[in-house]
């Protein structure tokens, strides 16, 4: 028998999908790898369908051992709102199935097996094809369907825990992540750098997310001390800007970083700032337990 192509088991298994629950591909897009880790060409599939609306699919196709005998195909899914780490063991739906490489490709056991047969390593209850064929119809309880709470799932909970949240709440959030908050960091770092701009030079804003990959937090910039200023002044106008508005405001979904011209792009801090940081927080803790304790002996 002949070896196996990587591309032929994708369109095979597209097919069988097709056939089997009438679901007909509206994109795809073939990769070498996730992330850091090359899988070889054509290793990697995304796709999605035209009847499930608001879900991303992949197929990984991965060699087992260096003969090429035995291919592993991982089969996956998720919402496309949701998505963190696009891979298998972050996804709500997963199953995987190892053959030979000189298996019939046609063979009904291998379809069997990766759209039926139950796998303890990812999240799927196994029916794959089943859920597929579900997700036609409810997409919104998906995840309940999976965990056999649909039944008993209410009108309110459906109403904001999947529609309201996924369709409306999530969009948004990822328009403003994507959009609008790297533009609100640009400011905010442009504004540090007009304050300071005799002490320190700034950093670009830089999305650190890639295809199938999103980080937290997900940017990343600062803030580097100009060469030659004594370390009295650079410490106190770190703390000044560790303490800044504009600083915090960035460290809510970005590295903020302060680097020294002599630490050649490291990062660095003062452990005492938040040894001093800790010891306020400590005092402000025991004046409020203080006044508690003083009101309940009234």
């Amino acid at each position: 028998m002949r070896q196996l192509s990587k591309t032929k088991v994708k369109d095979l298994i597209l097919d069988y999908l097709n056939r089997k629950a009438e679901l007909t591909v509206k994109t795809i897009a073939s990769g070498n790898g996730y992330y850091l880790f090359e899988f070889g060409k054509n290793s990697v599939f995304h796709f999605t369908f035209k009847e499930i609306r608001g879900w991303k699919f992949g197929l990984w196709l991965r060699w087992e051992d260096e003969e090429k005998k035995k291919l592993k195909i991982d089969f996956f899914g998720h919402k496309i709102n949701w998505i963190d780490k696009f891979k298998p063991t972050q996804t709500l739906l997963a199953n995987s199935v190892v053959i030979s490489s000189y298996k019939d490709l046609d063979d009904f056991e291998l379809m069997y097996d990766l759209f039926h047969g139950s796998n303890e390593n990812y999240n799927s209850d196994g029916d794959v094809l089943n859920w597929l064929r579900h997700l036609k119809r409810y997409r919104h309880l998906s995840e309940y369907f999976m965990s056999d709470n649909y039944l008993n799932l209410s009108l309110p909970k459906w109403l904001w825990g999947e529609f309201l949240f996924y369709d409306v709440e999530k969009p948004l959030e990822n328009f403003y992540e994507a959009h609008i908050q790297g533009l609100l960091y640009k400011a905010a770092i442009w504004l540090i750098g007009l304050k300071y701009h005799k002490y320190v030079i700034t950093r670009p804003v830089i999305d650190l997310t890639e295809p199938g990959w999103m980080t937290s937090p997900r940017y990343e910039t600062g803030v580097e001390y100009r060469p030659g200023l004594p370390e009295e002044t650079v410490k106190k106008i770190w703390y000044k800007i560790e303490d800044s508005r504009l600083a915090k405001f960035m460290r809510g979904n970005s590295h903020f970083n302060q680097y020294s011209d002599s630490e050649a792009k490291r990062g660095f801090y003062y452990p005492e700032y938040y040894e001093e940081k800790q010891k306020k927080e400590e005092t402000k803790r025991a004046a409020r337990l203080e006044k508690m304790k003083q009101k309940n002996n009234k």
